[in-house]
């Protein structure tokens, strides 16, 4: 229960950020890089989150790494 708990309010928390980087993506230099990264990124890493939090599987949340790797190079993107 702890676990499910605790990998629920991460992907929530970061569900809720990244949504902000969404809505400021039209402001970017490149939007459609930092959009797509971006949703990419927040599908990748939250709904792996979200699947270890209903299933209570680690082997659920394989996906997170590279939605990880998606949102850094959208906040990067963002950036630039």
């Amino acid at each position: 229960p702890e676990l499910r708990e605790a990998c629920f309010r991460r992907a929530n928390s970061q569900h809720m950020y990244h949504s902000l980087l969404m809505a400021a993506a039209p402001m970017a230099r490149k939007p459609h890089a930092v959009g797509g990264l971006a949703l990419a990124g927040t599908i990748s890493f939250c709904g792996s989150v979200y699947a270890v939090a209903v299933s209570g599987e680690r082997a659920r949340g394989i996906a997170a790494p590279a939605g990880g790797f998606c949102l850094i190079g959208a906040w990067l993107a963002l950036l630039l």
